[in-house]
């Protein structure tokens, strides 16, 4: 087959739908399949890999690379013509282009939400009246869903958040993959008799018996990033031995640091900085629980690359989260926007090195069921059936 992953940005750009893509474009060819990546950009960056095509994209200030166009080309037009599937991920810009390109070629579309699009007005356009917002969101998406072939939520959560924006049609769930065998790899060592852990630590300043909180993602304004600072500086005054590590990068990072500095939190906060993925492993080595306090998650790969690292996870109860989160057994779960339930769910783990492994341990095991192989399987699977009712449709010249 011939498969089209339709989405705004592509790699050197990083995000957690990229990477999803990557993955399942990886798996798709290793499985005889044609994967085609369409995306805005410069398209001469994306002259060694020829099956990367670029529309032309403005910089958007303020995202460390984010690009945005106003037009396919016509190389992306031809080549979306010849797509037995195509799949696409943003449904107002590049998803709606392609959209209207594949419907005049009968090639079938499928739509993944990857993003909570219910929340992102209240981050991004705040300025403009609540009400008549929601209600062109809603019109806006259940027009859109019903034109593709198939909608697919990573979650059930989501799923129930589509339907309260209106979407009417059939959703399908399925799990977000990610490459979890460098992450299994990882040992866990929760005592000094680790050396290499140990000697990591001892690079970003933390001792062996002090407790390292992890965040990885982006640091951008929907991450709740000063909810999480907030709560980490409670927890300081009371485990004077936890630090924190902010792995990544984002519009946000300078602001993040500011007010690092303002709360007197420098010596305990570190920031690693932008990390290739292949790097990841190593970086969430040497801690000891991985945190988040976003309510914007649809199924966030960096939840699942931490379980599998054998670390605990403490979250907010919210949609996402909560579908890969067992609260008690593979991590904790906080009441959302709340610092002050954060830090306790982060109190009880910096106490208890017992509670941490164990949920580890678990958090591990649980992981293995969002291997690629097995959600790379499925969606394929998904392809394979949407193309053979579109070919069956297809008119006949």
């Amino acid at each position: 087959m011939r498969i089209g992953y339709v989405t705004d940005n592509y790699s050197p750009y990083v995000s957690g739908v990229i990477n999803f893509i990557i993955l399942n474009r990886r798996y798709l060819e290793e499985h005889g399949h044609e994967v085609w990546v369409f995306a805005f950009g410069d398209p001469r960056s994306a002259a060694a890999d020829p099956q990367v095509v670029l529309s032309p994209g403005v910089r958007v200030r303020g995202t460390a690379g984010f690009r945005l166009g106003t037009r396919l080309t016509r190389k992306t037009h031809k080549l979306l013509a010849t797509m037995d599937v195509v799949h696409v991920d943003d449904p107002f810009v590049s998803g709606a282009m392609a959209l209207s390109v594949c419907r005049r070629h009968h090639v079938p579309v499928v739509f993944t939400n990857h993003s909570r699009v219910d929340l992102y007005p209240d981050y991004f356009l705040r300025a403009l009246p609540a009400g008549s917002l929601d209600e062109v969101l809603r019109s806006y998406m259940r027009r859109f869903c019903r034109r593709v072939a198939l909608v697919i939520s990573p979650t059930a959560s989501v799923a129930a958040v589509l339907r309260d924006l209106g979407v009417d049609v059939p959703i399908k769930v399925v799990r977000n993959g990610v490459d979890i065998a460098p992450f299994l790899g990882i040992p866990r060592g929760f005592d000094a008799a680790d050396g290499s852990r140990v000697a990591r630590r001892r690079e970003l300043g933390v001792g062996p018996d002090d407790v390292l909180f992890a965040y990885s993602g982006r640091l951008s304004i929907e991450k709740n990033l000063f909810v999480l600072l907030d709560a980490f500086g409670s927890v300081v005054r009371r485990a004077p031995t936890a630090s924190l590590l902010f792995i990544g990068d984002g519009p946000a990072r300078r602001e993040l640091e500011r007010a690092v500095s303002r709360a007197g939190l420098s010596e305990r906060v570190r920031f690693s900085g932008m990390v290739p993925y292949e790097r990841m492993p190593a970086h969430l080595a040497p801690c000891d629980v991985w945190i988040s306090a976003s309510v914007t998650e649809v199924d966030p790969l960096t939840v699942i690359e931490a379980m599998a690292a054998g670390l605990p996870v403490i979250g907010a109860v919210a949609p996402g989260m909560t579908d890969t989160v067992e609260h008690g057994v593979t991590g904790l779960l906080a009441a959302p926007n709340d610092p002050d339930a954060l830090a306790e769910c982060m109190m009880a783990l910096a106490g208890d090195a017992d509670r941490r492994r164990s949920m580890g341990d678990a958090a591990r095991e649980a992981s293995k069921r969002y291997a690629i192989e097995v959600t790379g399987a499925e969606m394929l699977g998904i392809y394979e059936l949407i193309a053979r009712e579109a070919a069956a449709a297809r008119p006949t010249r």
